[in-house]
C-alpha cells in the first residue's frame, strides 16, 4: 500500500502500512496568560515602567532646523513659477510633436 502520510516527530507510531499516526492538540484554548504560564511550567515577574518613558523614545531621533515662514513662502512661490514655465515648454513640445505626426 502507498504511504498516507509522513511521521509527525520521531515518536509518532507506525501503525503497519506506511500510515504513521500524529496528535493532535483539541484542548480549550487558554483563558489567561497566567493559565498559559502555569501549563507551561514558566514563571516571570515583569513590572512596566511607564513612569520613564516618553514618546520620543519611540520615535528615530532626526535633527530638526528652525524654518524661516517667508523664506520657505518665497522659495515656494518661485517653484510655482519654473513648473509654469516646464509646462509651458511641455505643452510647446508636445504641439510640435503632434504636427510631426500629420506631416509623417
Amino acid at each position: 500500500m502507498a504511504n498516507h502520510g509522513t511521521p509527525v516527530n520521531a515518536d509518532s507510531p507506525d501503525l503497519g502500512d506506511g500510515v504513521f499516526r500524529a496528535e493532535i492538540d483539541t484542548s480549550a484554548p487558554f483563558e489567561s496568560v497566567k493559565e498559559a504560564v502555569t501549563r507551561f511550567g514558566g514563571l516571570g515577574f515583569w513590572k512596566p515602567n511607564h513612569q520613564n518613558v516618553k514618546p520620543s523614545d519611540f520615535l528615530p531621533s532626526c535633527d530638526v532646523e528652525d524654518f524661516d515662514v517667508a523664506k520657505v513662502e518665497k522659495q515656494a512661490a518661485s517653484l510655482e513659477k519654473e513648473l509654469i514655465l516646464k509646462e509651458k515648454d511641455t505643452l510647446e513640445v508636445l504641439k510640435a510633436l503632434e504636427a510631426t505626426k500629420i506631416i509623417v
